[in-house]
């Protein structure tokens, strides 16, 4: 169900995830769906600067091979105590790969974003009707 999970990873309500890889978003003029930006993976460690945003995508991988349940994802108030804003969002069932969400650096100082460094958590829910497998463009880890 949840790979490259530690043992230290496991929370009373929840699983903490960790940063694997950030990516920066570079366009020229204005971005729409037809126009989406290019994508750069950064070098971790990285700085992120304060009002930078970018995609990051976590260490841990998704196989969710039920339609029993779903995943909340929601920051670690650590990354919040810091300045980072993490965007959360849902996992659908039946969702296979890395968590891809945005980060921003709200703060008014440079935030060093390390690999591994635990900065969101998934929670479970349960899910008491029948589920269609969704299938769409960035599924399977793929950032853009």
């Amino acid at each position: 169900m949840l790979e490259n999970c530690t043992q230290d990873s496991i929370q009373p309500i929840s699983i903490d995830v960790r940063l694997a890889s950030i990516f920066s978003l570079y366009a020229k003029g204005i971005v729409d769906y037809e126009h989406m930006p290019v994508i750069k993976e950064l070098k971790l460690p990285y700085v992120l600067k304060p009002g930078e945003y970018g995609l990051a995508r976590t260490v841990e991988k998704i196989n969710q091979q039920s339609s029993n349940y779903g995943m909340l994802f929601f920051p670690r108030s650590r990354a919040e105590r810091i300045g980072l804003l993490i965007q959360s969002g849902v996992m659908h069932p039946f969702y296979k790969g890395e968590m891809i969400f945005g980060i921003k650096n709200i703060a008014s100082h440079p935030i060093r974003l390390s690999h591994k460094m635990g900065v969101a958590q998934v929670c479970f829910f349960d899910i008491k009707s029948n589920c269609v497998p969704l299938q769409h463009l960035y599924s399977h880890g793929k950032v853009m």
